[in-house]
């Protein structure tokens, strides 16, 4: 179970669909099991039927990390039963429990399989960004890790990514080529990152609100582009212990140009928001 390997009060990055759009809401658990019960002490628009993923990690309290990623994390695929003004219950479908490179547990409720993926594949677009963009305008901070939203079948797919961002809130992220958010990527450019500041706050603060959702476009930035080298060493400098992933051959590189920041932190924060056209 789940609430064996992380606590039942976690942050829970949580994604669905409304009007065909990405939405992203950060809420705290507080049951996991076979089902699981998520507050937004904001509110939150996701309703009963509706499908989510759910991404919960157990990175509290953790400000180190190894080559490794070992801390257990899962992205839980779910069906909304019940909302209040508050908090949601979710039946859980499916989710694999990853700790480093290892599915330590998995579970798939009876009837359920993934959905066939039909959409056609699209050209992204090379990134307008040239190095005079970049080179003076990296953020170089303590966050190294982000959750990466992409457009899947019926509900969205969740991932943590090692990232690097600029002042401008442009993210540059580093996948394995064929990998299922590469594919997702390659059929629509839409999607969502979540940057969460569980490292710099305690628990009860971030709570209340620091993280920020990027609700972006997506463009690849290709291995001839000077800006493309110039980045792997910016990503290798910032998490050392990633050096082999980040100068595998098999890597593609992504920029993801905000179209929207949201900072729930205002006091003016409302879900809504992140589903504006």
């Amino acid at each position: 179970m789940i609430n064996e390997y992380i606590s039942h009060k976690s942050y829970a990055i949580v994604s669905g669909y409304i009007d065909n759009t990405v939405v992203t809401e950060m809420g705290v658990t507080s049951k996991i099991d076979r089902t699981v019960i998520i507050h937004f002490p904001k509110g939150t628009f996701f309703s009963p039927g509706q499908k989510i993923s759910v991404y919960i990690d157990n990175r509290t309290g953790v400000d180190e990390f190894d080559s490794n990623l070992n801390i257990y994390r899962v992205a839980v695929k779910g069906t909304v039963i019940q909302r209040q003004s508050d908090y949601i219950v979710a039946d859980i479908c499916f989710y694999e429990l990853f700790y480093g490179t290892t599915i330590v547990e998995r579970f798939s409720k009876e009837g359920y399989s993934h959905p066939n993926d039909h959409r056609e594949a699209i050209t992204l677009p090379e990134t307008p960004l040239v190095m005079t963009d970049i080179r003076d305008k990296l953020i170089i901070d303590n966050n190294k890790v982000g959750v990466f939203v992409t457009t899947a079948p019926e509900v969205p797919h969740s991932s943590i990514m090692a990232y690097l961002a600029t002042k401008g809130d442009d993210v540059f992220i580093i996948s394995h080529k064929g990998s299922f958010k590469s594919d997702n990527i390659e059929k629509n450019r839409d999607c969502t990152f979540t940057i969460d500041h569980r490292g710099e706050f305690s628990f009860e603060t971030a709570v209340f609100w620091n993280f920020t959702v990027l609700k972006g476009l997506i463009y690849r930035i290709s291995g001839n582009n000077p800006v493309f080298s110039f980045l792997q060493t910016a990503f290798v400098d910032k998490n050392p212990w990633e050096k082999i992933f980040f100068t595998h051959d098999n890597i593609e590189m992504f920029h993801i140009q905000a179209q929207e920041v949201i900072c729930p932190q205002k006091d003016n924060y409302c879900p809504r928001e992140l589903i504006t056209a």
